[in-house]
């Protein structure tokens, strides 16, 4: 196969993308010498990135993982792994360096913490729940069944003002804590930050699966989840975005249903999903654009 990407699949694939940068990468495959026929490939993004120097591709979170046999397993007689995304490095200077966002952040973290969900408290931005699960094809999946993050879930739901979000937010406003100003703006910090965390965690995912000899990945899929629900709508998006297709499966322990499923190599290797995080850093770090 070769590695390049054409413009006309750019936004077949990505059409707010590419709409949003649509002048600016005219002017990238001009300075190409494609404009008539516009297209990418590995090593013109390498380059690129090559001639911007260092800092590029630094990791922004760690990652930590830890045994979980509390509720809401897929099979409850299996201790499952979760892999925590953590904040680190630069990432976390810059939390630290808004006073408010991040005392903010920690009070979303100790909440986390005293309700038992598997963080670690003051780092954890959201976690993956794994269970490695034989099918009928002798096929081990590593199986996502839970992706979550407290802390973007409450941001989000608060700047939509969702549900028992909008209650929260009323009453920190009421204390007199916050205005409903100061809140909306650390919110929409703290998903700004955070914006990379489940592409994080989906890459430590599949290093896990490699080094123990692992060649499937799964996850939940709409019709597993409560129908219309948010957490349904996160799966429909990962779904999306890093190509699982839909397959009826017999599950070992139980039974058969249907889950969004690919190869875990080809997630790393297939050059659709790689290209498209490089283009967005395109946008982000050599047009020196932000994405909004």
């Amino acid at each position: 196969m070769v590695d390049k990407i054409t413009w006309k699949e750019i936004k077949v694939k990505y059409p707010q993308f590419a709409q949003k940068f649509q002048k600016e990468f005219e002017a990238l495959f001009r300075s190409l010498g494609r404009l008539d026929k516009p297209y990418l490939t590995v090593e013109d993004i390498e380059n690129i990135i090559a001639e911007k120097g260092e800092g590029f591709d630094v990791g922004e979170y760690e990652v930590s993982f830890a045994p979980w046999t509390g509720a809401q397993r897929i099979r409850s007689d299996v201790t499952q792994l979760v892999v925590q995304i953590n904040v680190a490095g630069e990432l976390e200077n810059i939390l630290r360096s808004d006073s408010e966002v991040y005392e903010f952040f920690k009070k979303l973290s100790e909440t986390s913490f005293r309700s038992g969900h598997p963080v670690v408290k003051d780092k954890t931005v959201g976690w993956f729940r794994v269970d490695i699960i034989p099918d009928n094809k002798g096929r081990r999946i590593l199986f996502i069944d839970e992706i979550q993050s407290d802390v973007v879930q409450t941001a989000e739901g608060m700047l939509e003002e969702r549900g028992r979000y909008k209650e929260i937010k009323d009453e920190l406003i009421e204390r007199e804590r916050y205005s409903r100003e100061e809140i909306d703006r650390i919110c929409r910090k703290l998903l700004e930050m955070f914006k990379g965390w489940m592409s994080e965690g989906l890459g430590a995912i599949i290093r896990f699966a490699e080094k123990v000899g692992i060649k499937w990945i799964g996850i939940h899929t709409r019709e597993t989840k409560e129908a219309g629900s948010y957490i349904a709508s996160i799966y429909d998006t990962v779904k999306r975005e890093f190509g699982f297709r839909e397959e009826i499966v017999d599950l070992e322990g139980i039974g058969s249903r249907k889950i969004g499923i690919r190869r875990a190599h080809k997630i790393v290797d297939d050059f659709s999903v790689r290209i498209a995080h490089k283009l967005v850093k395109l946008a982000e770090k050599v047009l020196e654009l932000e994405i909004e």
